[in-house]
């Protein structure tokens, strides 16, 4: 069977897949399951690498034997090889999440297949020799915009048929505060609140609890997401099971 880009955002459980021609994802669309309640954390980070960050996950990583996803743009890989090759050489996922992190929505209809070609499979080139580490190529859409017609696009190429995506995450997704406490926690929400670091590990710890587990959104970008999850994994390390989005076999499951 041909492999074709899959629409995470419909799962409704691990066994449950929607071929993604037939919805269109939206910023504001509620985040469905893709792997909860199996006691398991998916862990994937976007937008870097960023010197200063993602060096500091990856010594985090490292001290607990984990591996990770990440969602790498295109522009970042140029700029710094150094921290991509050390994703790969410590057996980090790579994952593709644009060239310039250019959110697919209001699109030109003259120049919307030259956008995604770009943002898709120009960065596919760049990110290429890096997803060594990987059972499958995944992508993942900035702010989760996508729509029926790209998927079309893409599975007529020969490259773009061979992605999974747009993958998206159980965890991390949304900042909610209830009676003033954070109750569900969104890494770049906090930090353009001011939320505090521990305030926003709160809405994490909980989310993750209340999912029994699931795929975790982090950003690789700010020094406060690295402390974050330093703090994070010191909580729940001991009390879940880490895995990876080839774990999932995601393609399996079309």
């Amino acid at each position: 069977m041909k492999i074709t880009l899959l629409i995470c955002l419909l799962f409704t459980s691990i066994n449950s897949y929607a071929d993604f021609s037939s919805v269109v994802i939206g910023h504001n669309t509620p985040v469905k399951k893709v792997h909860r309640a199996q006691n398991e954390i998916i862990l994937t980070f976007d937008d870097g690498p960023t010197p200063g960050v993602t060096n500091r996950i990856l010594n985090t990583l490292k001290k607990h034997n984990i591996k990770g996803t990440f969602f790498v743009q295109a522009e970042n890989a140029i700029n710094y090889p150094e921290l991509m090759n050390r994703i790969v050489n410590e057996g980090h996922i790579v994952g593709n999440h644009s060239y310039t992190h250019q959110v697919l929505t209001n699109l030109e209809y003259s120049s919307w297949k030259q956008v995604v070609q770009k943002e898709v499979l120009d960065a596919h080139e760049v990110i290429a020799p890096y997803m060594t580490n990987a059972q499958h190529f995944y992508y993942r859409a900035p702010g989760s915009y996508w729509e029926p017609r790209f998927a079309q696009f893409l599975n007529e190429d020969e490259i773009g048929k061979n992605y999974i995506g747009p993958i998206h995450w159980d965890i991390g997704g949304k900042l909610e505060i209830r009676n003033g406490r954070v109750a569900k926690a969104a890494d770049w929400e906090c930090w353009r609140k001011k939320v505090p670091v521990n305030e926003c590990l709160s809405g994490y710890i909980a989310e993750t609890r209340q999912n029994a587990g699931g795929v975790v959104l982090i950003h690789d970008v700010s020094p406060q997401s690295a402390e974050m999850l330093e703090r994070y994994l010191a909580i729940l390390g001991n009390a879940f099971t880490f895995r990876t989005l080839d774990d999932l076999n995601l393609n399996d499951k079309k």
